[in-house]
């Protein structure tokens, strides 16, 4: 198993049953999980995000980063911005 992971703009509609896992999940570790979605990415990656940021916050030891920008487009710009801060939060401690 992994302790932290970086998730930019995460494809929850191509596997919805992933809800279904995560409702069932319960982590033996205590993962650190970074979420960046752009508001400008498709009609549903925010909302889809923060349904999955929402069952993970009520799992016990998972700490978790939820980032939206407003103006974020699906590509690799605004991925790049968005990097050194999510790598930073994710290795301090």
């Amino acid at each position: 198993s992994f302790g932290g992971g970086l998730f930019f703009s995460p494809a929850f509609w191509v596997s919805p049953e992933l809800y279904l896992a995560i409702e069932k999940f319960n982590p033996t570790i205590a993962p650190k999980l970074y979420f960046y979605a752009g508001g400008k990415e498709s009609a549903t990656m925010v909302v889809d995000m923060k349904k999955m940021t929402d069952l993970l916050d009520k799992k016990q030891n998972i700490q978790i980063r939820k980032v939206v920008s407003p103006l974020g487009q699906h590509n690799e710009s605004y991925w790049r911005t968005e990097f050194a801060d999510a790598w930073t939060w994710l290795y301090k401690d």
